[in-house]
């Protein structure tokens, strides 16, 4: 047997090598370039928050109350960002005008003053940290030229002092696309222009300050939203891991233009941080499998940052005790589980990313190997293609001696 057949069979494994490196090289770039975390950090986001009656600001002083009592090693309170919504319709305002024009109840209205307040005395607790969803978690003309077709939108419109918008049909919900028709229309850049400078000036009338971190409602926002938001100073937009730009005939997301990593620029003001948890308590889901998620993430050098809406804790008095000791024992367990967790906020976590600092990223390029051969592990089809061509062997070696370095350096195995 000559040469030709041992040489033969290596150059075609080297060729499917190079083959899949090319085919997945940008992949293999971001998770290299997204930054490695060298504590855990678990941020719980609630979206929805607004305008309400006084039982919501009484909901979340009780909520404030449970994130206090737990602190992280470096004695830092549980924290929970609220994503406000800062108006609702003005019901009474509406019916006056028969439906000819939209009119909004905002968050400083006299009429939710216990809930303005309740956030307000969170924020200086520094349990709750206070980010933009959207002046309304709609988009005003869309749900107004719907409700004049559909009685039940109608009766939403005028028949509630504080209409609870997780009602509107999943599609009215998105605010920066034309909900009204399915496949949803786009938006005009200058209707979403004059949009988020109204919202970002009315965020900074109500709290005293500029709006930093943004949460697109529903997940579904384009480009020229960020450019808007970006230009009103927002700094940090929180992400799915996608973008999502409309929806199609059945109402679902659709448009995805591509995949997002954590600390990645948006463009020269903002960075995205990617929020895939979910922690819906009234939805089943419970602290142990949600702490499971999240220690893969910490496994990955990764936060996680866990998604729950104001609906598990407005309800029933039974539903909201239900949802509170569930928060609670999540909280609990994460701190026995991961004594060096770390509780931040986005914005807080976004400097850490554009910044770096040695106390909190990794730079060791043989730990940064470690933790990059863990990412890639991670992802189904390339680990899968890389047993099938052989990949995996040059790899293992790489985890196995880049290894020791990440245990010398305390990285959770």
């Amino acid at each position: 047997m000559g040469p030709e057949f041992v040489l033969l069979p290596a150059l075609l494994m080297l060729l499917a090598w190079a083959v899949l490196l090319w085919t997945w090289r940008t992949s293999l770039c971001r998770h290299w370039k997204e930054p490695m975390l060298r504590h855990p950090v678990l941020i719980i986001e609630s979206d929805d928050w607004g305008p309400g009656p006084a039982l919501h600001g009484e909901r979340l002083t009780a909520l404030a109350d449970t994130l206090a009592r737990h602190r992280d090693k470096a004695d830092h309170p549980a924290l929970m960002t609220l994503g406000l919504v800062l108006a609702v319709p003005d019901s009474a305002a509406m019916r006056a005008g028969s439906l000819q024009d939209y009119r909004r109840l905002e968050l400083d209205d006299a009429r939710c003053a216990a809930v303005l307040a309740a956030m307000e005395r969170g924020a200086t607790r520094g349990v709750f940290a206070l980010q933009l969803h959207g002046m309304e978690h709609y988009w005003p003309p869309a749900l107004l030229r719907a409700a004049r077709d559909d009685a039940s939108l109608r009766s939403w419109l005028l028949d509630q002092e504080f209409p609870a918008y997780e009602d509107l049909p999943p599609a009215l919900q998105s605010r920066w696309v034309d909900g009204a028709q399915l496949p949803s229309g786009t938006l005009d850049a200058d209707s979403i222009g004059r949009a988020v400078r109204e919202e970002t000036k009315a965020f900074q009338r109500i709290f005293q300050s500029a709006p930093r971190v943004a949460v697109p409602p529903t997940f579904i926002w384009t480009r020229t939203v960020e450019t808007a938001w970006m230009a009103a100073g927002i700094e940090v937009i929180i992400t799915p891991g996608r973008r999502y730009t409309g929806r199609d005939a059945t109402g679902q997301p659709t448009g995805v233009e591509a995949s997002i990593h954590n600390g990645e620029s948006a463009g020269p003001m903002a960075l995205y941080l990617v929020r895939d948890i979910y922690f819906e308590p009234l939805r089943g889901h419970a602290p142990a499998k949600v702490l499971a998620e999240a220690r893969r993430r910490f496994r990955l050098a990764r936060p996680a940052l866990l998604e729950t809406h104001r609906s598990n804790f407005v309800g029933s008095e039974t539903d909201f005790e239900h949802s509170l000791a569930q928060l609670d024992t999540l909280l609990a367990d994460a701190l026995r589980d991961c004594p060096d967790l770390r509780f931040l906020s986005p914005r807080e976590l976004a400097r850490l990313y554009r910044d770096r600092p040695a106390e909190w990223c990794v730079h060791s390029r043989w730990i940064r190997l470690h933790l990059w051969l863990r990412r890639l592990a991670a992802l189904p089809r390339l680990r899968k293609l890389a047993w099938l061509s052989g990949l995996a062997l040059p790899a293992a070696l790489l985890w196995w001696l880049s290894a020791a370095p990440a245990r010398r350096a305390g990285i959770p195995a």
